[in-house]
């Protein structure tokens, strides 16, 4: 891209003029309204009044940050001698400065706090041309300290997270423009290079797919991406009026649309009284979540020699969207330094939780960050790196869990403590608990195994089988998945069943007695690749829906339908680049509010919850994030408390090993269900 200069001019004028030029991608999206005030005599936190406002010194009690998180800043640049920020800047320690070689053979020479991707050398701070933007000079140095000035160092100003790393990466030139080519380069860079955060505070016109994907590959790779949602127009009277995103999507801020993950966490700006910023870009297609953004002193680079503007290392009052973001990735890079194993999936859920919704609706996505319940809300979640060692115990004991062994054949009954016989010499693969034939008891329902005929098992918990069908014709052999509900609304329980694999996505309905009544196509009928099932009253009206997930092979795909095989909803469940299969269940809040719960047949053991919509509520690891067996997956009122459960079951490599968590996330009992030596994986069934 060929950038032509222009000559100094007030920030906002410029900012329209850069917009408007052809080529011109990226633009810093914040400008100082008044000239640079010297250092006050007071002592600059007091001035930091945003710092009061969204809780910081409640959660400073809490966690002031880690050396080992790392926030990147995709900026201007970063004045490195700055009294704030030269001990908190990122060290590569595989690199050599000065020495003229690339010594960790990342392709970036003598890189050892960044990289400038405008000059393309290891140099990270803004560069002094014949013409420039004053504006654009400080801009990376305040937004970087801002989210992790030295705190309790007797200098200047505080960050939001005291003791964090700052990764200065420069993807602006002196003028505050870039393109996205360059924006991609640093985004893998910083990901490459361990970054936790990264903080983008500009924003651009036109659609990148492929800095979408660069976005989605550090979202998939646990890293928290900040975007700011930039300043609006001008109106007839010089006065900036922030745009609606949804008509006038900008980027990066709106990328999420493109990925189908909220992988950008988008940041409007807010003033004092907590009402969005007049000039602040707003709607929660594109926004999550608000910070403070007006009337900020924060760092500058002081360099005499360049005239009146660089007379002083702090300055301001600031106004911007630019300046909200970098609370944001403060706020994150302090979670992060207090749960270093939570996933950006995580992070982003609590941090939209536990903010606080402004006067009306104003388009600010989850409302203004409380710092305090973020932090608090992280330090109490259940999320963990490793299990605890099992414990078998189990709370209440007014509902039962089945657990299934397939490679033993046998079922166990867990009510309360106790431990039911176990059923023995049972060929399946799925596993259903329902009173099916009405009579006070329940039912066992079992799906045949791989390379059987494709029968359905109704047992009795004394072994005998009260009754078996044929779910589909004798050649099918890919195995049977088996559920039970209210799916015709009648009161009576139908079967509901789909494929295993190894033939079209043929979901079925069955009378308890076996009788057909009614199929459906799940999926394309050349996907062979297997349907989970759950069954649940998704929307509230009284009959259950059947609830489908994608096996492996396909996409994370959650479709629903009711019982005539008509589409009442569907949404992915993970990134589309997954194609391990998921399991899926449905739940209910104390509230009378649905939940569709997902666990990967693959991979990192993320379980996920959405609402009725596919919005996402919020994620937890059901086990350590280094087992990829799979989780088997079943949700129902575990203790009687009036909300459902979710329990888990490890699969193929883990032990047999039991986890119940509330529909919030938060672990509740766990309990290996056989010998800790057993490795085969186990199927997990609620009493519905």
């Amino acid at each position: 891209m060929i950038v032509q200069p222009y000559p100094r001019a007030k920030g906002l004028h410029l900012r329209a003029r850069i917009r408007g030029a052809a080529g011109v991608c990226v633009a810093v999206a914040l400008f100082p309204l008044a000239t640079y005030a010297k250092i006050p005599n007071d002592p600059l936190y007091a001035q930091q009044w945003y710092l009061e406002k969204i809780n910081a010194p409640a959660a400073w009690d809490v966690s002031t940050g880690s050396r080992d998180v790392v926030v990147a800043v995709l900026d201007t640049g970063v004045a490195t001698d700055h009294p704030d920020l030269q001990r908190v800047l990122w060290v590569n320690q595989k690199e050599i400065l000065g020495d003229g070689i690339d010594n960790d053979g990342n392709g970036y020479r003598d890189d050892a706090n960044g990289w400038d991707f405008i000059d393309d050398d290891a140099s990270i701070e803004p560069e002094f041309v014949p013409e420039y933007l004053p504006e654009a000079m400080h801009h990376g140095t305040l937004v970087a300290g801002i989210i992790g000035a030295e705190g309790n160092n007797y200098h200047g100003i505080t960050g939001v997270a005291w003791n964090v790393r700052i990764m200065p990466l420069r993807v602006l030139d002196s003028f505050g423009r870039g393109d996205s080519m360059r924006v991609r380069q640093a985004i893998a860079y910083a990901v490459a290079q361990g970054a936790d955060v990264i903080n983008m505070s500009f924003v651009g016109i036109a659609e990148d797919p492929l800095l979408a994907e660069a976005i989605a590959d550090a979202y998939h790779a646990g890293v928290v991406v900040v975007a700011a949602a930039g300043n609006g127009e001008e109106d007839s009277a010089d006065k900036e009026i922030g745009l609606d995103l949804a008509t006038y999507p900008l980027q990066p801020v709106c990328l999420d649309a493109l990925l189908g993950d909220n992988a950008v966490v988008g940041v409007a700006a807010t003033d004092r009284q907590d009402r969005r910023a007049v000039f602040s870009n707003y709607g929660s297609s594109c926004v999550d979540i608000a910070a403070p953004g007006i009337d900020i002193i924060g760092a500058e680079m002081q360099r005499p020699a360049e005239g009146e503007g660089f007379t002083a290392w702090y300055g301001g009052y600031w106004n911007g969207t630019s300046a909200s973001a970098p609370i944001i990735s403060g706020a994150v890079a302090l979670a992060k330094s207090l749960r270093p194993e939570l996933s950006a999936t995580a992070l982003i859920a609590e941090l939209r939780a536990t903010a606080h919704l402004p006067y009306g609706d104003t388009g600010l996505g989850s409302g203004i960050i409380d710092l305090a319940a973020y932090l608090n809300a992280i330090r109490s979640a259940t999320t963990i790196a490793e299990p605890p060692s099992p414990a078998t115990f189990f709370p209440g004991d007014k509902n039962t869990v089945a657990v299934f062994a397939p490679s033993l054949g046998e079922i166990k009954q867990f009510n309360g403590s106790a431990v039911g016989t176990a059923l023995s010499t049972i060929s399946g693969s799925s596993l259903a608990y329902a009173d099916v034939t009405r009579d006070g008891t329940p039912d066992l329902l079992v799906g045949a195994r791989k390379e059987h005929t494709p029968e359905v098992l109704l047992l009795n918990w004394d072994g005998s089988v009260e009754r078996s069908f044929s779910a589909y014709a004798d050649t099918m052999r890919g195995g049977v998945r088996v559920a039970a509900g209210n799916v015709s609304g009648s009161g009576s329980y139908q079967i509901v069943t789909a494929p295993q694999g190894g033939a079209e996505p043929l979901v079925r309905i069955f009378s308890s007695g076996g009788e057909l009544l009614g199929q459906f196509l799940a999926y394309a009928p050349t996907f062979h690749g297997g349907v989970s099932l759950a069954v649940g009253d998704v929307d509230g009206d009284g009959r259950d829906d059947i609830v489908t997930g994608a096996g492996p092979g396909g996409g994370p795909h959650v479709r629903i339908f009711d019982d005539h095989g008509n589409l009442k909803g569907q949404f992915f469940a993970y990134g589309s680049s997954y194609h391990g299969g998921i399991a899926v269940g449905v739940g209910k809040l104390a509230s009378g509010a649905y939940r569709i719960v997902t666990a990967p047949l693959q991979g990192n053991p993320t379980v996920r919850i959405f609402d009725p919509q596919g919005k996402l509520d919020r994620d937890f690891l059901a086990y350590a994030p280094t087992f990829h067996g799979g989780v088997s997956l079943a949700v129902g009122d575990v203790d009687g408390d009036g909300r459902d459960d979710i329990v888990t079951g490890a699969g193929p490599g883990g032990g047999p090993h039991v986890r119940i968590f509330g529909l919030e996330g938060n672990l509740k009992a766990q309990y290996f269900s056989f010998a800790t030596s057993y490795r085969a994986g186990i199927v997990v069934a609620v009493l519905h």
